[in-house]
């Protein structure tokens, strides 16, 4: 079984796309449980590069923007009934490779 299924689950039941399962059931869900949460400690090495080349704050904001963008991608693919894996992954690549030219920490 892959970490995370590209069929949908819920096709079935035709329910909104934008349906968020609870906190609880995420975490007790016996594929991923609180693992989730823990790989968001890495998108602290995306901030290390405007440390330590000391950016403007244009290149902050952009950074926080597409760090914000990145989170809701990225738990999109847990809290949603029905995620469309494809184009969370994909948003998260493009995110990647736009901000490559301004920040090392991208890819």
């Amino acid at each position: 079984m892959p970490l995370i299924p590209f069929e949908r689950e819920n096709a079935r039941e035709g329910g909104s796309p934008w349906k968020l399962k609870s906190w609880q059931t995420i975490i007790k869900d016996k594929d991923h449980g609180w693992t989730p949460l823990l790989w968001v400690v890495y998108l602290g090495f995306f901030f290390i590069d405007p440390v330590m080349s000391h950016t403007s704050l244009r290149i902050w904001l952009l950074d926080l923007a597409g760090a914000t963008v990145f989170l809701f991608l990225y738990f999109g693919l847990f809290a949603l009934e029905s995620p469309r894996t494809a184009i969370h992954i994909g948003g998260m690549v493009l995110l990647g490779v736009l901000f490559l030219p301004i920040n090392g920490g991208a890819c």
